[in-house]
């Protein structure tokens, strides 16, 4: 398991020092597999960590918080299955922002209909599955842009008169 990110060998070169071997072999191993930690299931409120892929089997909703972002972590959630209350995936400071976008459907009948979600920019640091509108299930992977910024993509599915996920 790589325990050198990015953010901390970059240091060694600003201040002048050499990373071990064993440091850069990390490194690179960090770099080719943006889930080098692998996979953990969840079924209880847990704080993430990037280079994971979790999967997240509480029915009756959970809380999610992100740590604070690094250019280039990598979380992905699968699963996020919520049969009631809510699921909240919400960020490590209300100065931690969301950017990016969620298609949620609405995976009713002959008639689904698909919609794209993105936060404003101005103040969404939290997204929510409350099981009918906003989601009850799906993927969403996020990425660090900045050490206050996570970028959002996924696939979620809703249900009745979709609305977005981000606040």
């Amino acid at each position: 398991m790589a325990s050198n990110s990015v953010t901390n060998l970059k240091g060694y070169f600003e201040t002048g020092d050499r990373p071990t071997s064993a440091q850069f072999g990390e490194l690179i191993e960090t770099i080719a597999s943006p889930y080098y930690n692998g996979l953990q299931a969840k079924t209880a409120n847990f704080t993430a960590a990037a280079g994971y892929i979790y999967t997240v089997l509480k029915l009756d909703g959970m809380a999610i918080v992100l740590p604070t972002p690094a250019v280039g972590d990598k979380i992905k959630f699968v699963g996020l299955s919520t049969t009631s209350n809510t699921t909240t995936i919400t960020a490590d400071a209300t100065s931690t922002l969301f950017n990016g976008y969620l298609l949620l459907s609405d995976g009713e009948g002959d008639r689904a209909e698909s919609h794209f979600f993105s936060p404003d920019g101005s103040d969404d640091d939290v997204i929510t599955l409350n099981s009918t509108t906003t989601g009850h299930h799906g993927i969403i992977e996020l990425t660090g842009t900045a050490t206050n910024r996570w970028f959002v993509e996924g696939a979620i599915v809703g249900s009745g008169a979709t609305v977005t996920p981000f606040s």
